[in-house]
């Protein structure tokens, strides 16, 4: 009898043992926090007992999601059985494939980080050309076909690329076994739920509590500034962008620009246009703009009044162009690298156009600048 109750004894521990152990899995599927997002639509970030879960939804399809990814908060955590891309964090040497998210990891102070990237002709910042030079960042080739066995023997961690509509794969990438990251921040809809992004690639990189810091920093100057321009009456009205091969496209009032304009304080023609972006011919942009206040282009750098004319002479028409009030964002410097990232730059740009004395007096524009004649 001693021996049976001893025997039970031994398996009613090992029953609450295993118990124990049942209830602290990793396959237990309710979080125990998440990461607050409070602008960004297409991504959520969940804290479980020793990993994440960050779920990015697809921006092309209501209800879908595009990539679920399994962050362990170290290499001892077991992670086995749950779903999701397995992503060890930090990174250490991954692979870009876009200059905005090379912008991006220079902000944090993290460039040692990149293993090497994609189109690195593209890759318009000093610091980056610099250590691609050395040998210190390698050039994996055209992003749409990138050197695989280069990427492989370079020990990249990580693949960090841009999904678009449609895309089913990644072709040879996939097979390799490195964890893909597909970077949809790009399609959010407003500048600041964009930046929110950093928040994601910091847990990537090891650099957490820096890119939370940045992002409040971006976060406090943007709404500081916004709250400002609400309270003045001053609303030049704005024009945006230019012909290009017949077709004037101009963006909606709730894309990302439209938004922008409407936060800097200008009136924008064109904010009922439901459409991201919308062809229009020159004579219906003319018919609503003609008399714009101001004129904001996207145009490689130096450019000109002179240079306008020679693409278009009826741009004369437009009464910012006579007014001398067009401003260039030039597309081969630093707006598509770090705007991005920095929205709250972007518009104390814009704001120092709409109203100046809302910024200080020797304020010198980061991205929008005076075109010259």
């Amino acid at each position: 009898m001693k021996h049976i109750i001893q025997t039970l004894t031994a398996l009613y521990v090992l029953f609450a043992l295993c118990s124990c152990r049942s209830n602290t899995s990793t396959n237990n599927t309710k979080p125990i926090d998440s990461l607050n997002f409070k602008y960004a639509k297409y991504i959520k970030v969940y804290r479980y007992e020793n990993y994440r879960k960050a779920v990015l939804a697809n921006p092309w399809k209501d209800g879908a999601v595009l990539h679920t990814y399994i962050i362990p908060d170290d290499s001892t955590a077991d992670v086995s059985g749950v779903d999701g891309t397995v992503i060890r964090k930090p990174s250490e040497r991954a692979a870009i494939f876009s200059s905005v998210h090379c912008g991006l990891l220079s902000m944090l102070g993290e460039l040692g980080r990149i293993g090497g990237v994609c189109d690195a002709q593209y890759m318009n910042l000093p610091n980056v050309q610099e250590l691609i030079k050395d040998g210190k960042i390698k050039d994996f080739g055209n992003g749409m076909n990138p050197n695989i066995e280069q990427i492989i023997t370079s020990k990249t961690d990580l693949l960090m690329v841009s999904p678009f509509e449609g895309n089913t794969s990644y072709g040879k990438i996939e097979q390799i076994g490195i964890p893909i990251v597909e970077c949809a921040d790009y399609a959010e809809v407003s500048a600041i739920a964009r930046a929110e992004w950093m928040r994601f690639y910091g847990i990537l990189f090891g650099c957490e509590r820096k890119a939370d810091s940045l992002f409040a920093v971006v976060e406090k100057n943007y709404f500081t500034l916004k709250k400002k321009v609400a309270k003045t009456k001053t609303k030049p009205t704005i024009l945006a962008g230019l012909m290009y091969q017949g077709v004037w496209y101009t963006p909606g009032g709730n894309s990302t620009n439209g938004q922008l304009f409407s936060d800097a304080g200008f009136e924008y023609p064109f904010k009922h246009q439901e459409e991201m972006s919308k062809p229009l011919s020159f004579e219906q942009v003319l018919s609503k703009s003609k008399d714009a206040d101001v004129w904001v282009v996207y145009h490689d750098s130096p450019f000109s009044y002179r240079q306008m004319l020679g693409e278009n002479a009826k741009y004369s028409q437009f009464k910012a162009f006579a007014d001398r009030k067009v401003y260039n964002a030039s597309t081969s410097e630093l707006i598509y690298i770090e705007a991005p990232f920095r929205p709250d730059i972007m518009l104390k740009d814009l704001v120092s156009i709409s109203n100046p004395d809302l910024v200080e007096k020797d304020y010198s524009p980061r991205y929008y600048k005076p075109i010259s004649e």
